[in-house]
C-alpha cells in the first residue's frame, strides 16, 4: 500500500500525534511501541512494515541527549539502535530505495574519535559495538 506509514516510539504518545498529522494528510498510519535497541523489536517491525507492501523508505529519528538519559542508554539507543535499524531494514528496503538515518548531537558531547576508533565503530561486529573499549568508559 503505497501510502501506509508505520510508525513507532518508544512513548506510542509521540508516534500517535505524528499519526494524526499524517493521518489528517491522508495517509494510512499504524502505530507501534518499539524499543530502538532492541534487535527482536526491530525485526518484528520489519516484518509488519514488510507485511503491509514493499518498504520504500525509512526514516530513523530515534535518539536520547544527554539531559534525557544516562551514557549507557544513549549509546544502546544511538549506535547499537541505529546499527540495528540499518541491518534489519536494510534487509528489507526495496531494491533502488533508501533511508534517512537522523543523528542525536549527542555523539560531538564524547571527544573526537581517531582513525583506529573510527575503523573499530566500521567494522566490529554490531553484537560487540558496545564493548570497544574506549566505549567502556561512558557506561555505568
Amino acid at each position: 500500500m503505497a501510502n501506509h506509514v508505520p510508525l513507532a516510539d518508544m512513548p506510542p504518545e509521540n508516534a500517535k500525534a505524528a499519526a494524526e498529522v499524517l493521518g489528517n494528510a491522508g495517509y494510512e498510519v499504524s502505530v507501534a511501541r518499539v524499543d530502538a535497541s532492541s534487535r527482536e523489536a526491530l525485526h518484528s517491525r520489519a516484518e509488519k512494515a514488510t507485511a503491509i507492501g514493499d518498504v520504500t523508505g525509512l526514516i530513523r529519528a530515534a535518539g536520547d541527549l544527554p539531559s534525557q538519559a544516562s551514557p549507557t542508554t544513549i549509546l544502546k539507543i544511538n549506535l547499537y539502535g541505529t546499527a540495528l535499524v540499518l541491518e534489519e531494514f536494510g534487509n528489507v528496503i526495496a531494491r533502488g530505495e533508501a533511508g534517512e538515518i537522523i543523528a542525536s548531537q549527542s555523539g560531538h558531547s564524547l571527544p573526537p574519535l581517531t582513525v583506529e576508533q573510527s575503523k573499530a565503530l566500521a567494522t566490529m561486529p554490531m553484537e560487540a559495538l558496545l564493548s570497544l573499549p574506549f566505549l567502556v568508559q561512558y557506561r555505568f
